[in-house]
């Protein structure tokens, strides 16, 4: 379907393996080898200031008419990050990255955290990329501030994901959408875009009208289940809701019923109700 969704817009579409020689030595953890690879494969196959858009293989498109002119076209900066829809995390799986020394650089710089990553849970490159940010921005000094000394001493395993969130709400201290950039003079900047702003969303059941600005792609797509539910709201967007109840409150789709909307603050779970049920670690839609 990504194949098809590209053809349909006239983009080039590519399968990046796991294969690459120089980045194989170099990092044995695949979620730090991609950003090596992605950088690799523009500077060697990709002209000046191509644009690209990095997707996760459990990504699919449900809104085929829609073209990623939005999120590529508008503001020109060399990398587009976005926040997650259920949670206060930077995405680290699907990005936008503009094919210039710059972005090849932070992607680069990304991979390498692999070398400082903490013996606890991390969630890899994700947790990674907002320690990276931070540095990147001028946020966090290597010698290392106190979030720093967050991610590096995580050691809990992923049954305990307290202390790896401590992390994430200090590395995001300071760090909210919009345009940022580099502290070292290169020229990089970055832009983060807000929760349900980005060109993909977590979860499948998420209502949009079909005029409405919104995410074109599914992300977390990992079974036969998730895959039938994308293909019967492909053609049928008409038909979807505008607003879900989730219990004591709306909101316009249930991934968005965990977070406090004035504040920004994610609830959670508790606030999971209605029309919505939380399955897996994510609120969706249930009725």
């Amino acid at each position: 379907k990504m194949q098809q969704y590209a053809n349909f817009h006239n983009y080039s579409w590519h399968v990046i393996g796991t294969d690459s020689s120089k980045c194989s030595e170099l990092h044995k953890d695949y979620f730090f080898r991609k950003h090596c690879m992605i950088a690799e494969w523009m500077e060697d196959l990709l002209s000046d200031d191509d644009i690209v858009a990095v997707f996760d293989s459990d990504v699919v498109p449900y809104r085929f008419n829609e073209s990623l002119k939005n999120w590529t076209s508008n503001h020109g900066e060399d990398i587009v990050l976005y926040e997650r829809v259920w949670n206060t995390e930077i995405m680290a799986g699907n990005y936008i990255a503009r094919n210039n020394p710059r972005a090849r650089s932070f992607l680069r710089k990304w991979s390498k955290f692999e070398y400082e990553k903490p013996p606890g849970f991390s969630s890899s490159d994700n947790g990674a990329i907002h320690l990276h940010v931070r540095r990147v921005v001028g946020l966090e000094d290597r010698k290392e501030g106190y979030c720093g000394q967050l991610y590096h001493n995580l050691t809990a395993t992923v049954e305990n994901l307290v202390p790896y969130y401590q992390f994430v709400e200090c590395a995001r201290q300071n760090i909210t959408a919009g345009k940022m950039n580099a502290a070292d003079g290169s020229g990089l900047t970055l832009r983060l875009l807000g929760k349900a702003k980005a060109w993909v969303i977590d979860g499948v059941y998420d209502s949009f009208r079909p005029d409405e600005f919104g995410p074109v792609f599914h992300h977390g797509v990992k079974t036969p289940f998730t895959a039938d539910a994308i293909q019967k709201y492909d053609l049928n967007l008409t038909e979807k809701q505008t607003k879900v109840s989730c219990g004591s409150h709306y909101a316009p789709f249930c991934s968005m019923c965990v977070i406090n909307l004035e504040t920004g603050e994610w609830v959670g779970e508790s606030w999971c109700n209605e029309d919505c049920a939380w399955v897996e670690g994510v609120c969706v839609l249930i009725k």
